[in-house]
């Protein structure tokens, strides 16, 4: 998938989430990331948690490590003014401590999906999609 053809179009789509995506970028930087650690050790229960998936959500975590919430970061999709740390958090939440296998494993999938596109772009459409979908 090109995500590049949803640049600055998600907006209306993005009010159905617009109240969790507030919620979440007021959470502490070193909650997030102890909740990322948890998230890291249920998704290698899953056989699709492969090392390109792997490999894509630790990109997000040191992205998110090493420049915090930021609008200049890796993270930060300018197009539709999304954070990918905002939405894996929000996907870490869906997780339900890995109960919720089907969400898993499209998580799974995007993460793998990403390795084609690591941009903030590619990183923000792909998780805010997967959001939607459940």
């Amino acid at each position: 998938m090109n995500t590049h053809t949803y640049d600055g179009k998600l907006s209306l789509s993005k009010e159905i989430l617009i109240t969790d995506i507030f919620r979440v970028c007021e959470i502490p930087k070193d909650e997030k990331l102890e909740a990322f650690s948890q998230m890291g050790d249920i998704l290698k229960k899953f056989s699709g948690f492969t090392p390109i998936a792997r490999k894509c959500f630790d990109t997000i975590l040191q992205s998110f490590s090493s420049e915090g919430h930021t609008c200049k970061g890796a993270n930060y999709d300018p197009t539709n003014d999304l954070h990918a740390d905002d939405l894996l958090y929000l996907c870490y939440e869906k997780l339900d401590e890995g109960k919720n296998k089907d969400f898993a494993e499209g998580l799974l999938l995007q993460l793998q999906e990403m390795a084609s596109g690591i941009c903030p772009q590619g990183r923000t459409t792909r998780l805010f999609q997967l959001l939607l979908a459940y």
